[in-house]
């Protein structure tokens, strides 16, 4: 009996913990307030971004990327600003544009009233956390140094050199 109820108990479990995003694809975007509404939503799909590896086969980080650009690109409240010094940061990592973009959002919902700047240092000091976990990002000369420089806190540094 107690065989049964634990086997019982480890199959929801695993059931139970596994992430659908898929439900991202069937939120409409049309009026203010459905962004205000969906902030939450956001801030999750940045989240699972950010908690698993770039891999062209999980259809869950396509969803949360497709629903961040979707909402990036639509949205009233929130203007980001991609300049060609990220051209150098994404060469070789495509995904990293679309983290960058997802960051921006993350940061710009929940600090509103900050600065590019502001914003700049956050994503390039989460990008550097992630890339140095490896995340299957490819290591450029660029990653390396975005690497280095948040393992010596000296993100800001690096973002001017980076617009040099």
């Amino acid at each position: 009996m107690k065989c049964l109820l634990l086997s019982l108990l480890l199959a929801f479990s695993f059931c139970g913990f596994g992430q659908d995003f898929f439900y991202l694809e069937d939120i409409r975007l049309k009026k203010d307030a459905d962004f205000i509404d969906n902030e939450a939503e956001v801030i999750k799909a940045v989240d699972y971004l950010m908690s698993t590896s770039v891999d062209e086969s999980n259809m869950n980080r396509k969803a949360c990327t497709r629903f961040i650009i979707k909402y990036a690109e639509k949205s009233p409240f929130i203007s980001m600003t991609l300049d060609g010094s990220l051209i150098k940061v994404y060469t070789g990592n495509s995904d990293l544009l679309q983290l960058f973009m997802g960051l921006w959002l993350k940061s710009a919902i929940n600090n509103k009233n900050e600065t590019e700047a502001f914003h700049e240092e956050y994503i390039y000091t989460q990008l550097s956390e992630y890339c140095a976990k490896g995340n299957g990002i490819v290591k450029t000369e660029v990653i390396e140094s975005l690497i280095t420089a948040g393992e010596n806190d000296d993100i800001p540094n690096w973002i001017v050199n980076l617009k040099k």
